[in-house]
């Protein structure tokens, strides 16, 4: 059995205590608005196989801008207020796992690097043609590449900085 799931967070913030798992048993997305904030210990991206017809179900992990930035996806630890106290957890990114940025409306970004998901440990990345930028149609925005850096704290970054945009895996 196979269905179809999604979480969508769009503003406020969505805590899990210990793992969430997209696409387990189907289908499933992780989307984050603007203002949106996903909180869990570790997030896997998985790519079950639908046992009738030997398909994959992969999974897709969105976030949308705003004109000056985004939410994001925190793979640690949250206090009762829902403040993030530790970056601590895993990211598992199965093979086909989709990473989709839609920076169309950012036009005046908060900062240079914008974070998009955070985590302490990854197991997987996305691959390159698994990751969609959708830019912003005007300004410094004309200008995407994909790197992977690691140190600091880990993640997926977005660099709204210099010529262009620069979604950065850290």
């Amino acid at each position: 059995m196979t269905g179809e799931g999604a979480i969508n967070v769009e503003s406020g913030t969505f805590v899990v205590a210990s793992n969430a798992v997209f696409s387990a048993s189907g289908t499933g997305s992780l989307s984050i608005g603007t203002n949106g904030l996903f909180v869990a210990k570790g997030v896997c991206l998985s790519n079950s196989v639908n046992s009738a017809d030997s398909s994959a179900n992969v999974s897709t992990l969105s976030v949308t801008f705003g004109s000056s930035g985004c939410g994001r996806v925190v793979c640690g630890t949250a206090d009762e207020t829902g403040a993030i106290s530790a970056i601590d957890g895993t990211l598992t990114v199965s093979e086909g796992s989709k990473l989709v940025v839609d920076a169309a409306e950012l036009t005046s970004p908060e900062s240079r690097l914008i974070p998009l998901v955070q985590f302490a440990t990854a197991d997987g990345a996305f691959a390159e043609e698994d990751i969609e930028l959708k830019k912003p149609s005007t300004g410094a925005g004309s200008w995407y590449v994909v790197r992977t850096v690691r140190g600091g704290v880990d993640g997926y970054y977005l660099n709204a900085g210099g010529r262009g945009l620069i979604l950065l895996v850290r």
